[in-house]
């Protein structure tokens, strides 16, 4: 996929990676983003399904909890019940299908009228044409790729060796790494066209494209299987083994070391290129690399897949055993885009710009960028990625950390990143708790009411125990005002005794009718149209210490407002028991999402995250493979040059506020994003501004003054960059972006904190730092 701008002189990755150049510049729309009609839109190779969202969601909250002291150890109980790895610490085996395509050509996708090039046959593999090396470093080639060039990509250990398997022992510093089978090519019936077509309006057709072939590819192997003589009975024996991890825990016990009738980790290897480097001779017709979950069944409770945990998929045809969550890489594809997507797998999300085509200042600096389009600058790009930043190894237990707080004056001493030492890979910098204007109504009473948040795959919840003395009537009574989805979206009153197991309660406003296969009975849906009264009875407990909960969940289409609670009471007999304004917080509830919101603003958390990057481990790439394409006016679109990423301190802002970094709909704004220390924007000789990749290569601080480079410009003169002096102080009283260069930079907080280098030992194995206030 080519995303071509005049400015942004390359695409992204698979991400994209392919050359090229667009007719517009970037300009802001009135309401201060990209205007539609200057940016192509694009999405992530991370195909967003409701149960991985949520799980993402509980880990958001869990890791809250870790960073605050409320929870320790690898799993955690949210407030609802629900639980959540926070620690991936073991080897998990992975299950690879080769994938070749047949002859057969579909009578839409591959209607040459309606998809050019449709009917085109294939590919099988091996297929692929060796790039001419005088006018191509780009494209990863080699003459054979049979089964065992995969099992080394994915399994291969040993001194030198890079594999999947040695890029996350490296990772994690040793706690993770990966095992499996990578099987032998098998040809799925139909062209490359039926399961790669765009005709659904986007780069990844799943429903019509690609699951499909997740259920051809599955089918062929088992065919595959028992034509080799194995009986159900033995290809399910073995399936099992693939087969130990409850991934979303589907029985709510907290036991993830179980089977849940799912593969654990399944892959797919499909022959030819992949669309994102322009894929070879399909075109547009290839498979974008992507993660996702075959025919998932949208969140409800119900769906294809085992008995006893329907949440779609595809079955190995006569064994019960299922395939829900994916990836799925080409043929000549890298190191880069196999752990790339595997990431996704372990429920890490993209961190460039998913939207447009636009880039922002994650560039190379981690693989869940464009970190894994790095290498050693040779012959071709993506055969060697960089490392993960401190986020991603935070989100994984894999991250060995210092905290500080601003406000308060600490000094830390930390090693290399890309290893775990005797001092810390980063440094955690708590910023006081933002307040965001959001609106929604007035509360009933008081100042504030208890309000659930709002959003795709929602799912937040407020507990707490409550004593009921023995009554002949207990009844809970609410002031309620709610703007949901209706029919799709719901909230919940819930009782439970053991924490475990809830039942949701009936009242006036709950409904049982389910015509979308979304409510988990009695639930609350459509508008209130004000602050409306309900009771809700719990005679049936009286005697009894109960758990109550509120419940807010939401599917991943439309956001509506969510729902509030004010003013709750239980009475025994007409005696008031309990009573709860929320103008105290948490006033003994556990809040997993809900928080005390007055109508008008609401808080979110924000940090930043300090770490020292250095030319060691997979960051040699940092050295050698960044690059850019200054050549296509000379015909050469696939000859790229390299330039270095300097090394030091590098500064992310991670704000709670936002789930991705589209910096194209809310500039300078993202979920994480680096801090440049030389903010400063940099002509190319051309009129204007180098991209956004290069713009980033001097973004740490540190002692020393930045590498002089020399870079051509596309369709213009070679450019000396000169030496910058170091850039020792972070001071967020100052700017680091500029409207003028929206599509670059990040708005960070004016905290009033500082992060200043005070020493580094000469051959890069420590630095010092000092956290202080700016004033």
């Amino acid at each position: 996929m080519k995303f071509r701008t005049q400015w942004l002189k390359w695409g992204l990755l698979a991400l994209t990676v392919s050359p090229g150049a667009w007719a517009k510049r970037p300009v802001l729309d009135e309401d201060g983003s990209v205007g539609v009609g200057h940016a192509r839109q694009r999405m992530s190779d991370d195909l967003s399904h409701p149960l991985g969202e949520r799980q993402r969601m509980l880990r958001a909250q869990a890791l809250k909890d870790k960073m605050e002291g409320r929870t320790r150890g690898r799993v955690h109980r949210t407030a609802g019940g629900r639980y959540v790895e926070l620690e991936l610490e073991r080897t998990d085996r992975i299950f690879v299908i080769l994938a070749e395509f047949g002859d057969q050509v579909h009578p839409e996708y591959g209607n040459p009228d309606v998809n050019p090039g449709g009917d085109i046959p294939g590919p099988l593999h091996n297929q692929i044409l060796p790039p001419d090396r005088a006018t191509n470093n780009f494209t990863i080639w080699q003459q054979d790729y049979n089964r065992e060039h995969y099992e080394r990509l994915y399994f291969g250990t040993g001194p030198g060796v890079d594999s999947v398997a040695t890029y996350y022992q490296t990772q994690s510093s040793g706690r993770y790494t990966v095992d499996g089978v990578v099987h032998e090519w098998v040809r799925v019936p139909y062209n490359s066209a039926r399961y790669g077509h765009n005709l659904c309006g986007s780069r990844i057709c799943t429903r019509t494209g690609m699951w499909p072939m997740v259920t051809d590819a599955v089918n062929a192997w088992t065919q595959a299987q028992l034509d080799a003589g194995k009986t159900p009975e033995q290809i399910k024996a073995y399936l099992d083994t693939f087969d130990v991890w409850d991934r979303y825990d589907y029985d709510h016990d907290g036991n993830f070391d179980e089977p849940d009738g799912y593969i654990d980790h399944f892959q797919i290897v499909h022959a030819g290129e992949g669309e994102e480097t322009d894929g070879g001779a399909q075109g547009q017709n290839a498979i974008w690399s992507h993660r996702s979950f075959a025919f998932s069944s949208g969140g409800g409770h119900g769906g294809n897949g085992p008995a006893y945990n329907p949440n779609g998929g595809t079955r190995f045809g006569p064994v019960d055993k299922w395939v829900g969550d994916y990836t799925v890489q080409p043929e000549n594809g890298g190191l880069g885009v196999f752990a790339h997507e595997y990431g996704h797998d372990l429920g890490l999300p993209d961190h460039y710009d998913t939207y447009s085509g636009y880039g922002n200042d994650s560039a190379f600096w981690t693989l869940m960028g464009h970190g894994s389009y790095l290498g050693d600058g040779t012959v071709d790009v993506g055969s060697r990625p960089g490392d993960l930043w401190a986020w991603d190894k935070l989100q994984l237990g894999w991250l060995n950390y210092d905290e500080a707080k601003a406000g308060e004056r600490s000094t830390h001493k930390l090693g290399p990143a890309e290893m775990n030492t005797k001092h810390a890979q980063a440094l955690l910098v708590t910023l006081p708790p933002q307040v965001v204007d959001h609106v929604t109504t007035p509360p009933f009473a008081g100042q504030f009411a208890w309000y659930s948040g709002q959003g795709n795959n929602v799912d937040s919840s407020m507990t707490r125990t409550v004593r009921l003395p023995r009554a002949s009537s207990v009844q809970l009574t609410l002031r309620t005002w709610f703007d949901i989805e209706q029919d799709w979206d719901y909230a919940y009153v819930s009782v439970s005794t053991d924490g475990q197991r809830f039942e949701n309660l009936p009242s006036s406003i709950t409904t049982q009718t389910d015509p979308n296969n979304q409510n988990f009975g009695n639930g609350i849906t459509g508008v209130s149209g004000g602050w409306i009264p309900v009771t809700f009875d719990l005679t049936p407990w009286a005697g009894k210490t109960v758990h109550l909960r509120l419940r807010y969940w939401t599917d991943g289409a439309e956001v509506r407002p969510g729902f509030q609670v004010d003013a709750l009471s239980i009475t025994a007999n007409g005696r008031t028991v309990f009573s709860d304004g929320a103008e105290a917080t948490p006033n003994g509830w556990t809040l997993d999402g809900f928080q005390q919101h007055d109508g008008l603003h609401i808080h979110f958390d924000h940090y930043y995250l300090a770490e020292y990057r250095q030319y060691r481990s997979y960051d040699e790439g940092l050295e050698t493979g960044p690059y850019h394409f200054p050549y296509g006016d000379m015909g050469l679109t696939y000859y790229v040059e390299h330039y270095p990423y300097e090394p030091g301190l590098l500064i992310t802002y991670w704000n709670t506020l936002f789930t991705n970094n589209q910096v194209s709909l809310h500039p300078g704004q993202g979920r994480i994003l680096p801090v440049d220390a030389h903010a400063a924007p940099q002509l190319d000789g051309t009129g204007w501004y180098w991209d956004t990749f290069v713009q980033v290569r001097d973004a740490p601080f540190g002692l020393k003054p930045t590498q002089a480079l020399s870079l051509k410009t596309l369709g213009g003169p070679r450019i000396d960059l000169p030496s910058l002096p170091a850039e020792t102080v972070f001071d967020d009283t100052k700017p680091y972006w500029s409207e003028d260069t929206f599509w670059m930079g990040v708005k960070v907080p004016n905290t009033g904190t500082i992060i200043e280098v005070i020493n580094e030992k000469g051959d890069g194995r420590s630095m010092r730092v000092k956290v202080r206030p700016a004033r």
